[in-house]
């Protein structure tokens, strides 16, 4: 009868020990857990700042690229890339502020292209007026292709 009552105290003993030391795993488990979710979320937010960061080097890049000289196809692509590069910088969340002078300049060669087209309708209908008109705008455009 001792026997059975020391086995029941041991099996009662180890019970309880392995109660207290599964909290204890599950405590240094939620520890590691958090301690790796606050390292994700820390990594995610500097590759944020670091896509952030590069999309205002591209979006200076562009802005600051001289236009004169250029080929008008050449004009018409950077328009089509710096259009694409203000909505990736505004998904990417940059400021409304950070974009005003790249809405700026694909605004400018915008009306380059618009310029340039109807400089090309106006050729190709052989309509006087309409050419006069066209090179006049063109003159005053911001920088007419060579």
């Amino acid at each position: 009868a001792k026997k059975e009552k020391k086995e029941k105290k041991d099996k009662k003993e180890k019970k309880e020990k392995k109660g207290k030391s599964d909290a204890e795993g599950d405590a240094e488990l939620a520890l590691a857990e958090a301690k790796a979710a606050e390292e994700a979320a820390a990594a995610a937010a500097a590759a944020a700042a670091a896509r952030e960061e590069e999309l205002r080097q591209r979006l200076t890049e562009m802005t600051s690229a001289p236009i004169a000289g250029v080929e008008f196809s050449e004009i018409e692509s950077r328009q089509a890339a710096l259009k694409a590069l203000i909505k990736e910088a505004q998904e990417a969340g940059l400021a409304r502020e950070e974009l005003e002078q790249a809405e700026a300049k694909a605004k400018e060669l915008k009306k380059i292209i618009k310029g340039q087209d109807k400089l090309q309708q106006a050729i190709a209908d052989r309509d006087v007026k309409a050419l006069q008109k066209a090179l006049g705008k063109a003159e005053e455009s911001p920088a007419p292709p060579a």
